[in-house]
C-alpha cells in the first residue's frame, strides 16, 4: 500500500540521514535521488500546468514541494563539495514546503494525507544539507 512505501521511505531518509549526521558525511546517492524524483515530478506538474489545456491541473500548489528546479539541484547535489549559494535554495525549499502545509490547513488546496511522509522526508533531509552546506566567510581586504 502507499502507506507502507512512504513510511518505509520516511525511515530510510531518517536513518540514512541520522547515520551520515553521526558519521560526519553525506550520502550523495540519497540527495540525488531525493532531488531528482522531486524535480521530475515538479517537472511534470509545470508542463500539465502550463503547456496542457487540462483544467484538473490548473493551479496545481504540488508544484511548492515539488520543485521543477530540484532536476538540475540533482546533478550538482552528486559533487562532493556542495556551493555555498545550495543553503540558501534549501531555505527556500523549506519555506515552500511550509507554504504547501499553510495552503493544506487554509484548503486552498486538499492534499493526500500520505502527503506528510514525503514532506516530513524533505524536511529532515533540507535540514541536514543546510547544516551540511559550509557558508563562505567574508574574506577581510588587506
Amino acid at each position: 500500500t502507499p502507506i507502507f512505501w512512504l513510511s518505509l521511505l520516511l525511515l530510510l531518509v531518517i536513518g540514512i540521514t541520522y547515520m551520515d549526521f553521526k558519521k560526519g558525511t553525506r550520502s550523495r546517492w540519497l540527495d540525488f535521488l531525493l532531488f531528482l524524483c522531486t524535480g521530475i515530478a515538479g517537472t511534470l506538474i509545470l508542463f500539465l500546468w502550463f503547456a496542457t489545456d487540462h483544467q484538473a491541473t490548473k493551479l496545481n500548489f504540488n508544484a511548492f514541494w515539488a520543485v521543477a528546479p530540484n532536476l538540475i539541484i540533482a546533478f550538482v547535489l552528486l559533487k562532493k563539495r556542495l556551493p555555498p549559494w545550495l543553503k540558501i535554495y534549501l531555505l527556500v525549499l523549506l519555506g515552500l514546503l511550509v507554504l504547501t502545509l499553510i495552503i493544506w490547513v487554509l484548503k486552498v488546496q486538499i492534499f493526500s494525507p500520505l502527503i506528510v511522509f514525503a514532506l516530513i522526508a524533505l524536511a529532515i533531509r533540507y535540514l541536514f544539507l543546510i547544516k551540511h552546506t559550509k557558508t563562505v566567510k567574508p574574506q577581510t581586504i588587506q
